[in-house]
């Protein structure tokens, strides 16, 4: 940019421009990058499935764009420390939603306390504790571990691969 132009502040958030610019390369790589280029049925695909993932897509926006806000307030080390919950949440989310029977085995169980440990003990002091930064990085764990439960609920009701999903909940 001209020299005019170095310093200015944008229109948009850092947040909101890192969450577009993310959703934008991976709506594109999705539509694009593949070895047949029927573009228009890909995109006639995603289409007819935005309803279906309505809401893992919300899951996605907000997982993305808090995301951003914590790495901009925190840093990344304490951002994906807190960030390693995400397997803790799921199963809390799988419990709360699937019930008992849904669990995974003692042992599976049982590898999560270590996750949950660490991540207590590498976030205990970090200099760039920020209140809110912690908050979004919760917020975007949480969020994740809702995208997780309900993109694989639709998905499996479906009958729809990972990449189908995944551009339609970016799209």
């Amino acid at each position: 940019p001209p020299d005019s132009e170095i310093g200015k502040k944008s229109i948009l958030p850092r947040a909101t421009q890192l969450t577009f610019f993310r959703f934008l390369g991976s709506l594109s790589l999705g539509l694009l990058a593949h070895p047949n280029l029927k573009v228009v049925q890909r995109i006639q695909e995603t289409v007819q499935l935005l309803p279906d993932f309505a809401l893992p897509a919300t899951f996605l926006f907000i997982a993305n764009y808090s995301n951003s806000i914590s790495l901009k307030r925190i840093g990344i080390s304490l951002t994906y420390t807190t960030k390693c919950a995400i397997p803790i949440v799921t199963l809390i989310l799988t419990l709360i939603l699937d019930g008992r029977d849904s669990l995974p085995s003692v042992p599976v169980l049982l590898s999560l306390v270590p996750i949950a440990l660490g991540i207590g003990a590498a976030s205990w002091d970090n200099p760039t504790f920020e209140p809110l930064g912690v908050l979004a990085a919760f917020v975007s764990c949480t969020a994740q571990s809702a995208l997780n439960v309900s993109s694989k609920r639709v998905m499996s009701k479906l009958s729809v691969s990972g990449v189908l999903a995944q551009r339609a909940m970016i799209a």
